[in-house]
């Protein structure tokens, strides 16, 4: 997925601090160092894994879809994909479990909340054309 700039603010603006003091440490790129090294990521691969565990922590991709994105925006088999997710759990998201399901869970509100209204607006748009 791709995410305007506006998105990706609105998003680190409203972590909790844990997850913002982690985004912003060293520590956690090398963690994503560690992980490509040990499944073979050059360094496009790895960007990648870094920029797709960022949307996860950020709560933009629900970490359901995890898998399935690290499968197509890396081409790499379901398995390896799996693995790697193992890895990126065990190392970054497990130190940040409770938070991320903070995130995730004030964020399904959010969009649930935004359909609503694209909905409503659906509803008001067709009623005017019947008028």
């Amino acid at each position: 997925m791709d995410f305007t700039k506006e998105q990706l603010e609105y998003a680190y603006k409203n972590l909790p601090p844990d997850l913002r003091e982690a985004l912003d440490s060293s520590d956690i790129y090398k963690q994503f160092q560690e992980i490509s090294k040990k499944h073979n990521l050059l360094i496009d691969k790895a960007g990648i894994l870094e920029q797709e565990v960022s949307f996860v922590l950020l709560g933009l991709v629900p970490s359901s879809k995890f898998v399935s994105e690290l499968h197509v925006k890396l081409g790499v088999s379901s398995d390896e994909a799996q693995n790697i997710a193992n890895d990126v759990s065990e190392t970054i998201f497990k130190s940040f479990r409770e938070s991320l399901m903070k995130v995730h869970s004030d964020n399904a509100s959010f969009k649930t909340a935004e359909n609503s209204m694209e909905d409503e607006k659906i509803d008001r748009e067709a009623l005017l054309r019947e008028i």
